[in-house]
């Protein structure tokens, strides 16, 4: 992964996430770990022990799949222009702009 996109997604993550303590998501899932977060969806900011505490990769990539994943469809676009424009203009402009060359 490119180190400057990299830290993009590990700074929003850290400023959404600072200062929670690590807790299970679901009752019904107690290995699903994450942070109490801002978010919206908790999933979102899930954080794995074997990563060594590094997220960006999830973030990114869920907040891609909220997006472009079609059972979300169009509402899920709204939601996110309504309740998280901040996630909205970072996916788009990572579809958009980012060139892995």
């Amino acid at each position: 992964m490119d180190p400057d996109l990299d830290g993009v997604f590990a700074q929003l993550h850290r400023r959404r996430t600072e200062g929670e303590p690590l807790a299970p998501l679901y009752a019904w899932a107690p290995r699903e770990r994450g942070r109490r977060d801002q978010y919206i969806e908790a999933y979102t900011g899930r954080e794995y022990p074997r990563t060594g505490g590094s997220q960006p990769l999830e973030v990114m990539t869920t907040s891609i799949e909220q997006v472009l994943h079609t059972p979300h469809g169009r509402d899920r676009l709204t939601t996110l222009l309504d309740d998280d424009p901040e996630m909205l203009d970072l996916v788009i402009g990572l579809l958009l702009r980012y060139d892995p060359a």
